[in-house]
């Protein structure tokens, strides 16, 4: 980067209305960017908001216009280190030209001021809720408690109705106009002064502040703050919860049943299988070829065997059958 403003002229100078308008420059009382108006009102209602409540409220003062100052400084840092002095890397200016199209920021800058307007509306709101408020308790009927909470609540906007909305008041209007583009200017010349005039050094600066410098380049350490605030407590409270409620309790109650099914399971295994089980199948088995042995005696293969057991079965079953029929007909007499 650096002297673009040769070869991209219409881009530097559409940036610097962005830069003039985010940085607030204008003609005090007279005209000006929109970010010029949207600042002037929050000083002016900061300033307000001062007067009303003293004390520590005039912090609210100090910082806007210290984020003015900051925001004037940075924004032409980036403009002056683009657009003007020499390039710095030739290669690249070599092959730098216009984009061909944009977006000219008009829409942006009007939300800034509707927002603006907003939010000084909701102000007057808040001031009108309190008188419209306290006019209702002033009537009798059976409203008054409502509208006592009403207008409490509308006490607690922004500060309370001791906010006043007088942004057109002179003793309001003209410090925080003047402080305003005043804070604005100084801005620019600071960026001036370091990255055109170079009448100080950036080495020199950095080492001046060099606290700040660390701080704002480590992005006050929100990184490691986040990661000792919120990361590892995150992860020892996860290795907690894993070696307590994990492994103490959800495994080793797991780990217990499975002992418990395990010492079941061979219980079953000795008494029921091997004892009960194996025992009767192997004794039916001996049984069953115990038999089959003593059957075997039968079976010599002689005719006249044969013969004499069919016989001798027959005359059994007859004197059977006849000792069955008379004891029969006997208990039916």
């Amino acid at each position: 980067m650096g002297g673009l403003r040769h070869k991209m002229p219409i881009t530097a100078y559409t940036m610097l209305v962005g830069c003039l308008a985010i940085a607030g420059i204008g003609i005090p009382f007279v005209l000006g960017f929109s970010g010029f108006h949207s600042k002037d009102a929050i000083v002016e209602q900061a300033i307000n908001f001062g007067r009303a409540n003293g004390g520590y409220s005039w912090l609210f003062v100090v910082l806007p216009l210290l984020g003015a100052l900051m925001t004037s400084f940075y924004m032409f840092r980036l403009w002056f280190m683009t657009f003007a002095g020499k390039p710095r890397d030739h290669h690249r200016y070599d092959h730098a030209h216009e984009s061909a199209a944009g977006d000219d920021g008009s829409a942006h800058h009007i939300g800034c001021v509707r927002h603006m307007r907003g939010l000084v509306t909701s102000v007057s709101d808040a001031d009108h809720d309190c008188q419209f408020w306290r006019r209702k308790l002033a009537r009798p009927g059976p409203a008054r408690r409502y509208a006592r909470r009403q207008a409490r609540n509308a006490d607690d906007k922004f500060g309370g109705c001791r906010m006043r909305l007088a942004s057109h008041a002179p003793e309001i209007k003209v410090p925080a106009g003047i402080s305003a583009i005043c804070v604005a200017v100084a801005g620019i010349l600071g960026a001036l002064i370091v990255y055109v005039w170079e009448l100080v050094s950036v080495d020199t600066l950095r080492r001046s502040v060099n606290v700040l410098y660390r701080a704002t380049w480590n992005k006050w350490w929100f990184d490691e703050l986040y990661d000792y605030v919120f990361v590892r407590p995150t992860l020892a409270i996860g290795r907690f919860v894993a070696l307590t409620l994990d492994r103490g309790i959800i495994d080793s109650f797991i780990n217990s049943l499975a002992y418990i099914y395990r010492g079941a399971a061979a219980v079953v295994s000795v008494v029921g299988d091997r004892w009960v089980i194996d025992n009767f199948v192997d004794t039916v088995a001996e049984k069953t070829w115990g038999l089959g042995l003593s059957m075997r005696a039968i079976q010599t293969g002689r005719l006249r065997q044969y013969v004499m057991f069919i016989v001798v079965g027959t005359v059994v079953l007859f004197i059977v059958a006849s000792l069955w029929w008379m004891g029969a007909k006997t208990y039916a007499k």
